[in-house]
């Protein structure tokens, strides 16, 4: 089983090439952040959070969860990302194994609790979704989205949807780290989607969305045993 690893990432880079300042997450590149002062998500709680999910939907891969004590400029809430850890050996397969990368912005006002719930639940889902992309398909084929496929068929979604302002939330991706949120039981009264088979209300996910997310809970607990 992998570890979920969360860390603090203060004080700004400024660099002669650069446009503005920069922070360094763990396992992922510059990013370039607002200098306004900022509040930070609460570690206890995100550390509350990743012991968890470890448990309850653990994955064979480290996850370095990042709290940026600044904004990125994406003005994003959080994302999360995977990279290959050339640090270790090469596996069976002959490929370096890979790492998830969760980062969760600043904001320059308070941050409620339930924002850090969401947001970082939300993007572990995404890191879920990589797992099950590796377990299912092989490393190879981990960014060729047959898992957003698989799920888009299950939840009758488009699978042309264009990443970008007032869009992202229709991709299958994005639905399904939201579903994520349902099936570990946080923040279930906040749905920020208008597609694909989902009762309202209560927002119980379909039985067929629950036998799906139960299978691949399995297949990640299984995994991590190994």
């Amino acid at each position: 089983m992998g570890e979920v690893l969360v860390h603090l990432i203060e004080g700004l880079h400024w660099s002669y090439d650069a446009d503005g300042p920069t922070q360094k997450p763990v396992g992922a590149y510059q990013t370039k952040v607002d200098p306004f002062p900022c509040y930070h998500h609460d570690l206890a709680l995100v550390e509350g959070l990743a012991a968890t999910l470890r448990a309850k939907a653990p994955v064979p891969r480290d996850v370095n969860v990042n709290v940026l004590t600044h904004e990125d400029l994406h003005r994003t809430n959080g994302w999360a990302t995977h990279y290959s850890d050339y640090s270790k050996e090469k596996e069976d397969d002959g490929a370096y194994g890979w790492t998830g990368c969760i980062v969760l912005s600043g904001r320059r006002t308070e941050i409620h609790p339930a924002i850090t719930r969401y947001v970082t639940v939300h993007e572990y889902g995404h890191v879920v979704e990589y797992a099950l992309a590796e377990l299912r398909h092989g490393k190879k084929e981990m960014d060729s989205n047959p898992i957003r496929d698989e799920y888009a068929d299950l939840r009758g979604l488009r699978k042309d949807v264009p990443y970008g302002g007032r869009t992202h939330h229709l991709m299958p991706c994005e639905v399904m780290a939201n579903d994520f949120l349902h099936v570990m039981g946080v923040e279930r009264e906040y749905w920020p989607h208008e597609v694909g088979p989902i009762f309202r209300g209560r927002e119980i996910l379909l039985p067929e969305v629950r036998q799906w997310w139960r299978a691949a809970l399995r297949d990640l607990k299984k995994a991590s045993r190994g």
